[in-house]
């Protein structure tokens, strides 16, 4: 089923956003509930989805590349789980970029991650293992990027936690010396094209600023 349902608290839908098809239901039923009732759970869905999921995004991977109009889009590739976890030096989360994709690394015991903030796709569970969640980003103008990531987490039937405490602030090496001017303000960059979901990171750039003015300063959006 692809459209709401209406009037059925028990049902579950998929709606298509930025080429995936995303699992939702109403926030007020438990997927434990679903199941007394013998009815489709929204992890269940979430299963069904994700090898197509995967799929396209390996398609969009390949092709390299941005839709027209958009700034940022899932890619996805197989991964070795042993060369995800040496990623891992300050767990629970690593962020590094490969070319203009940024990628995104969370381990832990959870039935749902997500990204908070101005990009906000779900974290997909890595091949092989019961612990590591992954999402990859080609964001265009991501070699000009200062990026804040936020992480929250949530078990089967829980709550999103009020209180996000995996954050992290991610820029290219070579822009150490330029995000330094980070004092002479920064200029949010409002990016489009990723799975908005109910709870991801935020884009900005140094200001720019005309010979012999600095840019006018701002702050970015926070997570």
């Amino acid at each position: 089923m692809r459209a709401r349902p209406c009037r059925d608290p028990l049902a579950v839908w998929t709606f298509e956003e930025a080429g995936e098809e995303i699992p939702n239901g109403d926030p007020s039923v438990t997927d434990a509930e679903r199941t007394a009732a013998g009815r489709e759970t929204l992890a269940e869905r979430f299963a069904a989805v994700l090898p197509g999921n995967r799929r396209r995004a390996a398609e969009r991977y390949t092709a390299g590349g941005l839709p027209d109009g958009e700034d940022v889009a899932r890619v996805w590739r197989p991964r070795d789980p042993a060369g995800l976890r040496a990623r891992l030096t300050e767990p629970p989360l690593a962020i590094w970029s490969s070319g203009d994709v940024l990628e995104v690394l969370w381990q832990g015991q959870a039935d749902e991650v997500q990204l908070y903030g101005g990009v906000q796709p779900r974290l997909w569970p890595v091949e092989e293992t019961d612990d590591l969640w992954e999402v990859s980003l080609r964001i265009r103008g991501l070699d000009q990027a200062v990026i804040s990531v936020t992480v929250a987490s949530r078990q089967a039937g829980g709550d999103w936690p009020r209180q996000i405490p995996d954050v992290r602030v991610w820029r290219r090496l070579d822009l150490i010396g330029a995000v330094a001017a980070l004092s002479a303000g920064v200029v949010p960059r409002q990016i489009r094209g990723a799975p908005v979901r109910p709870a991801s990171g935020t884009i900005s750039r140094p200001a720019r600023s005309s010979p012999g003015s600095a840019g006018p300063p701002g702050d970015g959006p926070s997570g």
